[in-house]
This record gives C-alpha cells, structure tokens and sequence, in this order.
C-alpha cells in the first residue's frame, strides 16, 4: 500500500498544484516543487541557489537532453521509481545519486539479459556516445559483459553483426576491452591438467563491476571424460571448459556450472 508521503507526491505531480520551478524539453514541461527536486539533485540545487538564469526564472531548459529520459527524471523524483530507459546519463550528468543507483541496477539486469541482442549494442554505442568518464559503472558493466560473451560476440560473427559494426566504430571501446582481456589470469585445476574456463566464470572476481552477485563457493569437480580432479567457482548460468591434457588430442568437457553439479566430488 503506497504511503500517505507517496500519495501526496503523485497529487503534486499530476496536478502541478504549489509548483514553483518548472523544467522544460522541447515541447514538453513538467511544473515541479525546489522542496522535492532540489534535495535529490545537486546539479539542481546549485542552479537555483546561485546567480544563474534558472534561478532567477524559475525555469530550467533541458532541451538539449534526450526527451524520454528527460521525461523519467521529474517522475522519479515524485515516485522513487521510473519505468523509461536511457536515464543513466541523465542521472549521471545531473548528480542524481539514488536515481542513478537504480538506473545501474535495472541497467544491469536489462544488459545481462540481452546481451546476444541487437540491443546491447545499442548500449554501447550509447554509453559511449555520453560524456560518462571511463571509470563510470555503466562503462564498466559493458566492457566486463563483452568480456564474458567474447568468444560469442566475437566469433559468432553472422549472428553479431550490428555489435561488430558498433565495436568497431567505437576504439575506447575496443581499447578498455582488450584492456581488461589482457589481465585474465590463469587457472589451474589440482594435478597436471590445466583448467581453462570462459570469461564469465572470472571476470566477476578481477574486474571492479558492482553486479550484486553471490559469488559462488569454491567446490571440487571430476571432469567425466579425463577424469581429472580440480577445484573451481562455477557461476550457474555460465559455460565453463576443462581441458583435458592428459588426453592424446588434448580434447575439452563443456557444460553451464549449473550442469556441472552432477560431476561434483562429495
């Protein structure tokens, strides 16, 4: 059940009643309160706590700003919530900071989920297209999650083509990407064999992207067609591969960590 604080703010919103600031983008405008608005945003604050034009006006012109995520930036700061996407760089650019927190979480849950997708590539070229500095969360999250999926994005090229054309038009992309590839450490398994896995079962551990994952415990495993013995945190919903070197054609086992669980040593 909303809260009476809550009700209150979707009045104000709707109706505009008491405003005293108004924010404007292209034809649209929103008639906002300094009392909501400006403790959420010190980018708004120090608009109208110093000699600026908005000020003086009572008025702000964003109009050189995306108009949906325009559009999310009043709603959120009435409701706590927005159901528009493209808000991170307003976020980011306004000093919005819970706005910003959610616009990462639900941004990670939307990338993470499409990343196989035309949409992820949309990502890319968006954020970096945006004045985010290199060491923004968003930057990060793509760069790790294009690390994860390399060998299919990269290799599986007739089914990635909007990402490789994106990719390739974007070199501080491909540059913090070969970056972060170049720091993948290697892991060995218990005895002689070697235990490669791919990006997604590490790149969780060695690079600085807040995904709010458990990670998982550290367990040993028999591969069934070497039957080697090694120890490793397998991520569920990840494909991960024990190359087996004591084999002639040096031949490896794949299957999600998830599968990996029925070749658990107990």
């Amino acid at each position: 059940m909303a809260s009476t604080t809550d009700a209150r703010n979707t009045r104000l919103f709707e109706s505009g009643r008491y405003s005293d600031m108004t924010v404007v983008c292209g034809e649209r405008s929103w008639k906002l309160h300094k009392n909501i608005v400006l403790e959420q945003s010190k980018t708004f604050e120090n608009m109208f706590e110093g000699a600026f034009q908005e000020a003086r006006e009572n008025r702000v012109d964003l109009s050189h700003d995306d108009e949906s995520a325009v559009a999310a930036m009043p709603y959120y700061f009435y409701h706590s919530d927005y159901d528009e996407q493209k808000v991170y760089i307003i976020a980011d650019r306004y000093f919005i900071d819970a706005l910003s927190k959610l616009a990462l979480d639900k941004f990670k849950v939307a990338v993470l989920a499409a990343w196989y997708k035309d949409e992820f590539a949309d990502a890319v070229a968006e954020i970096y297209a945006s004045t985010l500095s290199k060491d923004n969360a968003f930057r990060r999250t793509i760069v790790a999650i294009s690390k994860a999926r390399a060998r299919q994005l990269f290799h599986e090229r007739e089914k990635r083509d909007k990402f490789m054309t994106v990719a390739c038009e974007i070199p501080a992309f491909m540059l913090e990407l070969v970056q972060v590839m170049a720091c993948r450490p290697l892991l060995r398994p218990l005895g002689a064999a070697s235990l490669e896995t791919n990006d997604g079962d590490y790149w969780h551990r060695h690079l600085e992207v807040p995904l709010d994952l458990e990670e998982p415990e550290e367990r040993s495993y028999r591969c069934p067609d070497c039957r080697t013995e090694f120890k490793q945190r397998l991520w569920d919903g990840e494909d991960h591969y024990h190359l087996c070197a004591t084999t002639p054609q040096r031949t490896s086992f794949q299957c999600s960590g998830r599968q990996w669980l029925q070749y658990l040593v107990t």
